[in-house]
């Protein structure tokens, strides 16, 4: 029983195995439906994932497995405090295989100690990602047919990107390699990454906070966000989080084979491979050359086309769904002033059946209380300028996919303060409607970006 806890756990040889093996299921995925049939596949995120996870259950579907586990802690009897150790001990009863992922370092480890069943590192902490470098690594065979003697830029968050480390430890392994280490001061490649798979093996390397001035030198770039939930501190965060934003203008130094946002013409088109066959004569050639660019060039206006109509409809969306949590919020701001009404009306009658003489000024203190607690007015008023906000920016028609994530996740931040600070049911089902209007609209804005 084998499991996947480091990339370094797997040879050379085995890397290259698992490439060809990856890149045959890409070409004949008809061959390889049956070959987990009556298998099952655990996956256990402890930590939120959307790729990580959909890509582990996609795969296991699609060559005939099934799936079971968790996409949160709080889902599972962690949040009761079981150890990792317990929960799989468990799971591996039922399952043939783990998926895991966890924000603490080591955790997988400790995992495939205590299962009866191989256990895959989806990600522990900042430390590893397996299994995110093994389809890096599928990417860079497949783009230029080779590991060896690449100059690998990375760029953004190095300090805390665990697929960073993954890869560099991967790549470190083949020679001619030579990294080019792209981020903030504040989130420099940690220095034992760079001492074990670097130094170590006195691999080149460089390090630039320019990314523009670096460009074109690598042959590969990495790029990697700057991760929120590996910040003790918000406002480091904001500082940092736009710190690399790559561009069409940025790859303009780049070579060719990094340059994807740069537009092919018809011409360029018909000198790819497979592109177009021409059997006529020689004299013809001219005149069907001038043809296909015609309908090339008309293909790319349609396209061109069918996605302003796609945005039209997508901000119409936007809007309705706008519409329905500015109608939610309506509802809470009715309903919060009743609240501390209600709330006396209950202690007043409590206070009769049990026959009790109730001090007017004491009654008034405890709704006074009680009205304070619950007092969401300033969630209510922010909550309103972000939606304002975010009207005003998809009504106007400018490119502000980040600015549209950044109020969505105020705005959830918002909701889920209220939702603490009401104490009534009534505003608790606003609530609930209203993070899902609000999933609704990250899911959209996300998409569009």
């Amino acid at each position: 029983m084998k499991s996947l806890i480091d990339i370094l756990e797997l040879s050379e040889q085995e890397i290259m195995e698992l490439v060809n093996t990856a890149g045959d299921i890409i070409d004949h995925p008809a061959e390889y439906a049956h070959k987990c049939d009556g298998k099952i596949l655990a996956t256990l995120f402890f930590e939120p994932s959307t790729r990580t996870r959909l890509s582990f259950e996609s795969a296991m579907l699609s060559l005939g497995g099934k799936v079971l586990g968790f996409s949160e802690a709080k889902s599972s009897s962690a949040a009761k405090g079981e150890s990792v150790a317990d929960t799989v001990r468990t799971v591996s009863c039922y399952s043939d295989i783990i998926a895991m992922r966890h924000p603490k370092e080591g955790a997988p480890l400790v995992a495939s100690m205590h299962s009866l069943v191989p256990v895959i590192n989806a990600g522990d902490g900042g430390h590893n990602h397996p299994t995110q470098t093994l389809t890096d690594l599928l990417t860079i065979h497949r783009e230029m047919g080779r590991f060896e003697n690449l100059t690998v830029g990375l760029c953004g968050d190095l300090k805390f990107g665990r697929t960073v480390h993954s890869l560099v430890s991967a790549m470190s392994r083949y020679p001619g390699v030579r990294f080019v280490l792209i981020s903030p001061e504040e989130l420099k490649l940690p220095r034992y990454v760079k001492e074990q798979y670097i130094k170590a093996k006195n691999i080149p390397y460089t390090q630039s906070t320019d990314l523009e001035a670096v460009m074109p030198e690598l042959d590969i770039l990495y790029m990697t966000r700057v991760q929120r939930e590996r910040f003790f501190n918000e406002e480091d965060y904001l500082r940092l989080k736009d710190s690399y934003i790559l561009t069409p203008d940025k790859l303009k130094g780049a070579k060719e084979a990094l340059d994807p946002y740069r537009r092919m013409t018809a011409a360029e088109a018909l000198t790819l491979s497979g592109a177009l066959t021409i059997t006529q004569a020689e004299e013809d050639a001219g005149a069907v050359g001038e043809l296909a660019a015609e309908a090339f060039d008309a293909a790319l206006d349609k396209l061109m086309d069918m996605r302003l109509k796609e945005g039209d409809h997508l901000r119409a969306d936007l809007l309705s769904n706008l519409e329905e949590l500015s109608a939610l919020r309506q509802a809470i701001a009715a309903r919060a002033p009743e609240v501390p009404l209600e709330y006396r009306q209950r202690l007043m009658a409590r206070l009769e059946e049990w026959q009790v003489s109730a001090d007017a000024q004491r009654v008034a203190q405890e709704v006074a209380l009680m009205a304070d607690h619950c007092a969401i007015d300033e969630e209510l008023s922010r909550l309103e300028s972000h939606i304002a906000q975010f009207r005003d920016s998809v009504e106007n028609g400018m490119e502000v996919g980040r600015k549209l994530d950044f109020l969505i996740q105020e705005m959830n931040r918002e909701i889920n303060t209220i939702g603490s600070k009401a104490s009534d049911g009534k505003i608790a089902q606003c609530v609930v409607s209203a993070k899902c209007v609000v999933e609704k609209l990250r899911e959209q804005v996300q998409n569009a970006v």
